[in-house]
């Protein structure tokens, strides 16, 4: 009768898979191979038996991928991975491998079985295959899902002993204008580039993976003593893609955004590359060149917000977003000369809704249109009861950015105001002054238009953004609004605010447009304004925003 392990070598024979097995002896030279084996790598058997497997590894084997099987070998487990392999022609092949440790009668490792596959030969529905594409083809970095296996699978140097990960994305902006400017090679050229740059800052145990066009991710062991200074590798990892590429003796200068997670537990590892995209979103929103750090308070106020956005809509069909008025105040007379129209909000559940989480919620959403024409239909209909009670005056609202850069939505608004009321020379709309940064000429273009109509231009915020004078001529605004950052402090002492207020007041003169404080809180600031010339203020001292039934 044929042993069993006559019966296994017959199986192994005619498998269709490669299998070799390595003896646990210095080296771990190969005692068996198959034909299938053979077949794979091209090799015959006199060239196969006693070496180690090394000798099918090539130029781009990744090294992270032999420390794990090196890895799994010395804590004599079971390992699966894909790497990259070279059959005797030099051609390169995609090896999907299986390690396991054979025991003996004791429980003592004493050989190795390995089944390996092409993976383009595998079928590419079976779910049991890891990974089809492990590595990116351009940089032969690992992709973000074969980073995560590897930390899993023991390539971080015995990743059980250490108690967590830090990781890490950068996201390098400019490439897309680069390859339309320059070709897919230009582009290619600055990647590897990068790449190159942050391998170099890299320690032994990191993992560098290649989440897209100019998306790398970085994963290093959290270090033993507690002592965690992730924030300033990934910091330095981002600078060094700030120096400019060299492509066809031409220098181009690219910008980077960064997020990051330090000290993950490894039960959340599925979870990492989720929250660093998370943290790099904030990371873009707040402009190039920024890091940021994940936080789980973070998370849990965007999980919040989106579901707080979700309501909007709901919100939009009934009566929950309302116009708070504020009114504005001769300071001389104590006349109410006119007022600003505000959105609020009263959730059902949630009670009142600060405006400055609804208004991103809003802009980020899509729904900063539909909002403000809301609110320009409730203030059009509130405008005859105001005129009675105070005669002629100006209510102003706030126009956002989104808004006011897109031409579609201007004649909506235009069109819903003049079919509602007059409100030539009696509805003024408020811009904030960094209007200037972006969109400039379709803003100019917008508010001409709005001006045209009938409405007024107030540039908000004045003396926080980037204002010019001939700005301020472009955009049309007849009246300027001083920050509430000048007037909270403001005091007879206090000569930088001063300087910037008599400034203003100055060029109002000289240029022909009002001056209007905001933010005034105390006696005291409105007579230090009166006294340098503005005669408009607007605040706390006078009044909080309130619904248009308490000034009737």
């Amino acid at each position: 009768m044929e042993s069993i392990s006559d019966i296994a070598l017959q199986c192994f024979d005619s498998s269709n898979s490669g299998i070799v097995i390595s003896s646990c002896v210095e080296d771990f030279p190969i005692i068996y191979c198959n034909d299938a084996f053979c077949s794979l790598t091209g090799y015959e058997r006199p060239e196969i038996m006693g070496k180690n497997c090394r000798f099918l590894q090539g130029e781009e084997t990744s090294q992270t991928v032999i420390g794990s099987i090196k890895s799994a070998i010395a804590q004599s487990k079971t390992h699966r991975i894909v790497i990259k392999n070279y059959r005797k022609d030099g051609a390169a092949f995609w090896n999907d491998l299986y390690l396991t440790p054979i025991r003996n009668g004791k429980g003592s490792v004493t050989h190795y079985l390995g089944i390996q596959n092409d993976i383009k030969d595998l079928d590419r529905n079976n779910r049991n295959v890891p990974f089809h594409f492990p590595y990116d083809d351009l940089t032969q970095l690992p992709t973000p899902a074969m980073a995560v296996e590897l930390i899993k699978m023991g390539a971080m140097n015995k990743p059980e002993e250490q108690a967590s990960i830090s990781l890490g994305t950068i996201s390098v902006n400019g490439l897309a204008n680069l390859r339309g400017f320059m070709g897919n090679s230009a582009a290619d050229t600055a990647i590897l580039e990068i790449r190159d740059r942050l391998q170099m800052q890299l320690c032994n145990e990191a993992i560098l993976a290649r989440a897209g066009e100019g998306e790398f991710i970085v994963i290093v062991p959290s270090k033993e003593d507690g002592e965690d200074d992730f924030d300033k590798t990934l910091e330095g990892l981002c600078e060094s893609t700030l120096r400019p590429v060299r492509i066809d003796g031409q220098m181009f200068q690219l910008t980077f955004n960064g997020g990051f997670i330090s000290r993950l537990p490894y039960s959340l590892i599925d979870e990492s590359t989720r929250f660093c995209s998370f943290a790099l979103a904030q990371s873009q929103d707040e402009g190039r060149n920024r890091v940021v750090e994940f936080t789980y308070s973070d998370l849990r106020r965007a999980q919040a917000d989106q579901l707080l956005a979700g309501h909007i809509p709901t919100a939009l069909q009934g009566e929950e977003f309302y116009v708070a008025y504020q009114p504005q105040l001769n300071l001389e007379t104590q006349d109410v000369v006119g007022f600003e129209a505000l959105a609020r909000w009263d959730h059902p559940e949630h009670g009142t809704v600060s405006p400055g989480r609804f208004i991103p919620l809003c802009e980020n959403s899509g729904y900063i249109n539909a909002l403000t024409l809301n609110l320009l239909e409730q203030i059009c209909n509130d405008l005859p009861d105001i005129w009675e009670r105070y005669g002629d005056i100006k209510v102003s609202m706030n126009l956002s950015p989104f808004s006011l850069l897109d031409r579609e939505f201007i004649q909506a608004f235009i069109d819903t105001a003049t079919a509602i009321c007059d409100v030539k020379g009696k509805v003024s709309l408020e811009v904030v002054e960094n209007l200037s940064i972006d969109g400039y000429e379709s803003a100019a273009k917008n508010l001409a238009a709005l001006r045209e109509a009938g409405f007024d231009i107030i540039l908000d915020d004045f003396g926080t953004g980037y204002s010019s004078l001939s700005y301020i001529r472009r955009l049309g605004a007849s009246v300027v609004k001083i920050d509430r950052e000048f007037v909270m402090n403001l005091n007879q002492s206090n000569h930088d605010d001063l300087a910037i207020i008599r400034s203003v007041v100055s060029l109002g003169k000289q240029f022909g447009f009002d001056v209007i404080a905001e933010g005034v809180e105390y006696a005291n600031q409105a007579a230090i304004l009166l006294e340098e010339g503005v005669t408009i203020g607007q605040g706390y001292l006078f009044s909080k925003p309130l619904k248009i039934d308490h000034f009737l």
